[in-house]
């Protein structure tokens, strides 16, 4: 096994299928005091010194631990000493989650990292995965009967609205890092968490990997490849059959749908709920599957029509010759996941006023005042659809309690409702339709990442 330290040329070689970058590139640096990020925190800083730009160290403290605080100090201390400026960012949720913190405190700290970057207009953040954890993932996810798109494992690079994820070292082994420190002098914090018991892959570490790192890499390097292609199966297929709408609803083209290769409709259509959904993640393959079985049952010009069907938190109904995928109301969430104030309106709409600030009070869902609303009022909003009351059953609703609004969405909405409230929503869902695709495929041997 190769344990030579990673050389600044290498490492370049490793930033360069991530290029353009700017003139003066910023990186900031998701760094814990850990072996991995240190060894980044390095590596980066030097890659952008040598390019006339500059990295900002972002320390995440979870507060699960008595230790937390004084390890992000020490960690900020020796960043600072480093010449590298520190962030220490706090997750401090009203009240911690009893079941799946792991799960909760990487949202969080996703979260925290990436709006310190919109706050502060970085484009670019540099986490420290590297190819054990990247074996690691493939082995917890074949464990789970995660599909081929799973099994994939970690991308490279992750496109978010508020900036791009660079993982320039899941081709570096944690052995080869620990020499980077230990060839310069540095020591690290080791998280005792990381082999707890209690959790997946801190009992995959304690028990080892059921198959040998290179096996579970060269597998996740054979299944990236197929999602590439797959991914571009299913772009083309949502342009042909998927029509958005900005008030959050999509349809989908039946006879087009329907025309596709099984397989390839139930990724379209799992695509289709999780943005309707405003979810971070598809629905459950089986129940996916069921939808597809009886929607796929409609004959192309079905003379009756077929009844609706409840999937992942939407509702899936015939309308003038297609599906409308509109989202469920009994299933949104008025409450922001993670205690997060500023998360997006069910996970969907982000509501702003007219200085363009988020608004998070007062917000309410629609459908229990459906029932008395002028419908005459809302025609232009997609005449092509029959199906009004349920699209706007399930968006934001502000105003008076007698009578409340639903809040208007540009390019949804008639601008009359504009005047009625100070007050716009802007359908921006977790998971869009058209996410970045899945990058890229890994030539582990050559410890290169390369496109296919």
């Amino acid at each position: 096994m190769d344990t030579s330290p990673v050389l600044p040329s290498e490492f370049a070689a490793l930033m360069r299928p991530f290029a353009p970058f700017e003139s003066h590139p910023v990186l900031a640096l998701a760094v814990s005091g850990g072996r991995d990020s240190r060894a980044l925190a390095l590596l980066a800083w030097q890659w952008a010194a040598r390019r006339g730009g500059r990295v900002v160290a972002l320390v995440v403290d979870h507060g699960l631990r008595a230790e937390a605080a004084a390890e992000a100090a020490q960690t900020s201390r020796w960043l600072a000493a480093r010449g590298i400026p520190a962030h220490v960012l706090c997750w401090r949720p009203a009240a911690k989650p009893q079941a799946g913190v792991q799960a909760a405190a990487r949202q969080a700290r996703y979260r925290l990292l990436l709006d310190w970057c919109r706050q502060h207009q970085v484009l670019h953040l540099l986490t420290a995965h590297q190819a054990d954890d990247q074996a690691e993932t493939y082995a917890l996810r074949a464990a789970r009967d995660s599909g081929p798109s799973g099994l994939a494992a970690m991308s490279a690079l992750v496109e978010f609205p508020e900036a791009r994820l660079l993982r320039p070292l899941l081709a570096v082994t944690r052995a080869r890092l620990t020499a980077t420190l230990q060839a310069r002098g540095q020591d690290w914090i080791d998280d005792p968490s990381n082999m707890d018991p209690r959790f997946a892959r801190g009992r995959l570490r304690r028990e080892g990997l059921p198959l040998t790192p290179a096996r579970a890499l060269a597998a996740a390097t054979r299944f990236a490849a197929r999602r590439v292609t797959q991914e571009g199966r299913v772009a083309a297929a949502l342009a042909d059959c998927a029509m958005p709408h900005p008030l959050g609803v999509v349809m989908i083209d039946h006879a087009a749908w329907r025309a596709l290769p099984a397989s390839l409709a139930r990724v379209v259509l799992a695509s289709v709920i999780a943005t309707v959904a405003g979810a971070a993640y598809p629905p459950r393959q089986d129940r996916t599957q069921r939808a597809v079985e009886r929607m796929r049952a409609v004959p192309r010009q079905s003379l009756s029509p077929p009844s609706g069907l409840t999937v992942g938190g939407c509702r899936i109904l015939w309308r003038g010759g297609g599906w409308l995928v509109v989202r469920e109301p009994a299933s949104i969430r008025l409450q922001p996941q993670g205690g997060r104030q500023d998360e997006p309106w069910d996970g969907r709409f982000t509501i702003c006023g007219e200085d363009g600030r988020r608004i998070t009070d007062a917000v309410r869902v629609a459908a229990p005042h459906v029932a008395r609303t002028d419908w005459s009022d809302w025609e232009k909003a997609w005449p092509a659809i029959a199906g009004l009351p349920a699209i706007v059953a399930a968006l934001p609703c502000r105003g008076a309690a007698g009578r409340p609004l639903p809040v208007p969405v540009p390019g949804g909405m008639i601008a009359s409702h504009a005047g009625r409230e100070a007050a716009w929503a802007r359908f921006q869902p977790r998971q869009p339709l058209a996410a970045g695709p899945f990058f890229p495929c890994f030539a582990f041997g050559k410890g290169q990442i390369v496109n296919l």
